[in-house]
């Protein structure tokens, strides 16, 4: 699915609101996309300054809160502890005979009575 023009600023109308409206998202041209387009270092420095203190997973709940698609960027070990991947059984801990218990990675998606693997190390 593609966004329209009139998505994606209402989409950065959404994400000024999230910033508090901070006066260098105030510029005239960044009601479009192509003044935006044009000023991407300043908006860039802009919301790493706004994100600089909080932690991923609140200005995902803060951007999502807002309509507006947001994920935090994960390692590996952090996939191993998300509640999505555990309540999805994505890993699957199996019995390596060379290196012992190892998290294997399923499929992603699932197929229901069917056991979505993997099966053997």
């Amino acid at each position: 699915m593609t966004s329209t023009p009139k998505d994606r600023d209402a989409a950065w109308a959404a994400l000024v609101e999230v910033l508090g409206c901070p006066p260098w998202a105030a510029v005239p041209q960044y009601a479009t996309a192509a003044g935006r387009r044009a000023a991407h270092d300043v908006i860039d420095d802009g919301i790493s300054a706004w994100t600089r203190d909080k932690a991923a997973a609140d200005v995902e709940r803060l951007l999502a809160a807002a309509g507006l698609p947001a994920g935090g960027v994960q390692r590996s070990s952090d996939l191993a502890r998300d509640p999505q991947y555990r309540h999805r059984r994505f890993y699957r801990h199996l019995d390596h005979p060379e290196v012992g218990v190892v998290p294997y990675a399923g499929h992603q998606f699932q197929i229901r009575g069917h056991d979505h693997g993997p099966r053997t190390p």
